[in-house]
């Protein structure tokens, strides 16, 4: 006896479109039930339990959201395919994160459908992983760091490499670390035991990269691709944002159809690897640009992870530090066992543009020079030790140490200007002299900071009063001075 055929449960509200589809799927072997909205198929299923849900986005009664909630609900085990307009991927990705297995964009040919059903299908079939809320941390031991922003990083990557998507965007500057990440996701998650393959987009002119990526099927020069060579495993594309537009439209139909054709073949190769795509830059702002296709961008940022940059955790520095030292010492055969508190110092006031790939770099470079078994300021690259170099001069010429945080120069130069006025008594040739500044020079920063004269009645009863104190007597004079007359 014969197994039943698979039900395929459509949820279209346009009768046409709902026909079509159901009629295809019947000629393709499918048994089918059709509702045209939500709400007609949650009294639908309470009698019939289909094997795969087609829903499409746009539904005039009930929220689509609302009703795929629902669904989900009494069919957890039911996987779903959700059709969008084209343009509005969005309803698509939040469709994804509540649970859709695939997703079509109208207009898609009634083939297209039937193929994302039969994948589902067998991809519902397939033993699932047992379950966890995150994998182990030992996992991502290699991503070195303390700090919070670290942590918080290695706990989403558990529970990412868990969740198994079939695409994933990590971005980060040069240096951070992605190819490591990507690496680490691949050895915790559940396509461990597949093979990890990374192509480079900026490194190759178009044509070899199409070949690389998609193979060619003619040709003295005929093979497979690393979309095909991945197989159950995984595939990252480095620096995706170098991918030629042509090439984003070919990836992001095989990524919607989890399925493509070499050049010039006539066979459908599934695609079941996970593709990682790293990036230096805002994915987003890319497409702000025009230089990368929005769609692309949300088929392939399901789930975004952004690295750090150094300069952002260099509390992490000194740990850093001492594993690379260790490491680099054991594979140059080097005694170099720390780093001297001053070395450190200058370390840590780098701003890092390379990340923790150029502290390597240096830790590198400086145990070649090294002589001792510290490592000190002498021993580093001088484009890393150039600041402190460049700034001794200065703290030996200037008694006056600029603080870590900083001056208001303009406060400062007009405290200094009321300062040397005071003790001069607002003499202006004596406060000018005091400050090294010309009569000129003063008078335009008295002007500048609004420094005015102390009310002259109070300077000339000051004055009074010291003179009296020595036996002189003070005539007051009309342009405001005081004269001095022995009696």
């Amino acid at each position: 006896m014969s197994a039943p055929s698979p039900t395929v449960l459509v949820i279209v509200d346009e009768e046409l479109l709902r026909l079509c589809l159901c009629a295809h799927l019947e000629r393709r072997g499918y048994a089918t039930r059709s509702a045209p909205d939500g709400e007609a198929a949650l009294a639908l299923v309470e009698t019939t339990r289909p094997d795969v849900v087609l829903l499409d986005l746009e539904q005039p009664r009930m929220d689509a959201f609302a009703a795929l909630r629902s669904l989900r609900t009494v069919l957890p085990d039911v996987p779903f395919i959700v059709i969008t307009p084209h343009g509005r991927l969005e309803g698509a990705m939040k469709a994804t994160r509540l649970g859709a297995r695939a997703f079509l964009t109208k207009p898609f040919d009634l083939a297209e459908a039937a193929a994302a059903v039969a994948r589902v299908l067998s991809e519902a079939k397939l033993p699932r992983r047992p379950d966890a809320r995150a994998a182990e941390t030992s996992h991502f031991a290699s991503l070195i760091g303390d700090t919070e922003a670290m942590r918080e990083l290695r706990t989403l990557l558990g529970r990412v490499a868990v969740a198994d998507p079939p695409t994933l965007l990590v971005e980060g500057e040069a240096g951070t670390g992605k190819s490591l990440a990507s690496e680490c996701l691949h050895r915790a998650g559940t396509l461990r035991d597949g093979p990890f393959i990374e192509i480079d987009c900026a490194s190759l002119p178009e044509p070899m990269l199409e070949a690389d990526l998609f193979g060619q099927w003619h040709g003295r020069d005929a093979r497979r691709g690393a979309i095909e060579t991945a197989g159950h495993g995984t595939l990252v594309l480095d620096n995706v944002t170098q991918l030629p537009l042509a090439l984003q439209g070919r990836l992001l139909r095989a990524l919607e159809r989890r399925a493509f054709r070499r050049d010039a073949g006539v066979v459908d190769i599934p695609v079941h690897c996970t593709v990682i795509a790293t990036s230096r830059v805002s994915l987003r702002g890319e497409v702000r640009t025009g230089r990368f296709r929005e769609d692309l961008y949300y088929r392939l940022g399901l789930v975004t992870l952004t690295l750090p940059p150094l300069r952002e955790r260099l509390a992490d520095l000194p740990l850093l530090t001492d594993i690379f030292l260790a490491r680099l010492s054991r594979d140059m055969r080097r005694d170099a066992r720390s780093v001297a508190p001053a070395a450190l110092a200058v370390l840590q006031r780098h701003d890092w543009p390379g990340n923790v790939r150029e502290l390597r770099s240096v830790l590198e470079r400086a145990l070649i020079l090294q002589v001792g078994a510290t490592l000190q300021v002498s021993d580093l690259p001088p484009e890393v030790r150039g600041f402190e170099e460049a700034e001794a001069p200065a703290r030996a010429a200037h008694p006056v140490s600029l603080p870590e945080s900083g001056v208001d120069l303009g406060a400062m130069e007009r405290g200094l200007v009321l300062q040397a006025l005071g003790r001069a008594r607002w003499d202006t040739h004596a406060a000018s002299a005091m400050l090294g500044l010309s009569v000129d020079e003063l008078v335009a920063r008295m002007v500048r900071y609004d420094l005015a004269r102390p009310v002259e009645e109070d300077m000339r009863g000051a004055e009074l009063a010291r003179h009296e104190a020595r036996g002189a007597s003070v005539i007051a004079l009309g342009d405001g001075r005081a004269r001095r007359a022995a009696r």
